[in-house]
């Protein structure tokens, strides 16, 4: 991540961030995460990186309450589907692979599961 950082270039940067945020999600420190998720998302915005700033909207959608995630989740579904991504989900993943670990531990009976999102 370091080695990330140090190129200086912001694409590099904002990779490096969008790590970060995704490992602190997955570490459990979900105040850390929402705290980076909402950095590096404006960051994203502001270097016009809008598929990686939607792509965090959606982690953040699921990071949230159901009542106000899944719409979120489904806006970003639909903004990459407009783009012409086939499989839309799949682009967020791409982006944010996180997901994939987090809708698993959803899915799961609330007792066997090892991240709380909501």
């Amino acid at each position: 991540m370091r080695a990330l950082k140090a190129l200086d270039l912001k694409l590099s940067t904002l990779t490096a961030a969008g790590i970060e945020t995704q490992l602190a999600v997955l570490e459990g420190d979900l105040g850390r995460g929402r705290a980076l998720l909402a950095q590096t998302r404006g960051e994203a915005e502001r270097c016009d990186s809008m598929f990686m700033a939607h792509s965090l909207a959606y982690l953040e959608g699921l990071l949230e309450p159901e009542r106000t995630g899944a719409p979120k989740r489904r806006a970003v579904l639909q903004l990459f589907s407009s783009h012409g991504w086939r499989d839309p989900r799949r682009a967020v993943a791409i982006l944010c692979p996180v997901i994939d670990t987090l809708e698993r531990a959803r899915a799961e009976p609330h007792e066997n599961r090892e991240l709380t999102t909501a």
